[in-house]
């Protein structure tokens, strides 16, 4: 083989090796983001399984920035410290009915942010609420998200209503709720 065609063939399998290169760290990477995301789901699983066992063995009192009247809303007990400007946030998207709920991960920039949805608002039907207690959605949100991410969070609870809800939950703002 001439050297030319040689050199030409060389430097075509230095240039695919070093895409396979790159393709790898890319399937590593998307490996340890597919990883860390199912560690994240466990988690959140974890949290709704821990809720509905409390709510059925009645072992852990609500507690939460704000219950609706009237209303048995299990929670898991862990709460702290709820920035004014989430309050806020969920008051601006949702309503003041709307139940929040913050538990921090250890050890992790993230965490759990539940909204506790109204029976009233929810789209639970009587078999549920008569297991679950309560309508708790709840996402894991970055530290670095924050608000942002709290907001998206409270938009995509609130797109998921059906238009009949939603019009109540805009209703009861206007009413002052």
């Amino acid at each position: 083989m001439p050297r030319k065609k040689q050199n030409n063939t060389e430097k075509r399998l230095n240039l695919l090796e070093k895409r396979m290169e790159g393709l790898e760290r890319m399937i590593a990477k998307g490996n340890e983001i597919m990883g860390d995301l199912l560690e994240r789901m466990k988690e959140k699983e974890q949290v709704k399984l821990q809720v509905e066992e409390q709510a059925q063995t009645g072992t852990e009192q609500p507690q939460t920035d704000y219950l609706p009247t009237g209303t048995e809303q299990p929670q898991t007990g862990t709460q702290q410290y709820i920035p004014t400007e989430y309050r806020e946030i969920v008051n601006e998207v949702l309503n003041k009915k709307f139940g929040i709920q913050i538990d921090y991960l250890p050890d992790k920039p993230e965490f759990i942010f539940s909204i506790i949805v109204p029976k009233e608002y929810s789209n639970m039907s009587e078999q549920e609420w008569e297991v679950k207690k309560a309508d708790i959605r709840s996402k894991v949100i970055s530290i670095a998200e924050g608000a942002n991410g709290v907001r998206q969070w409270c938009e995509q609870i609130y797109n998921n209503l059906s238009p009949e809800i939603k019009a109540r939950v805009k209703q009861d703002v206007i009413k002052g709720f």
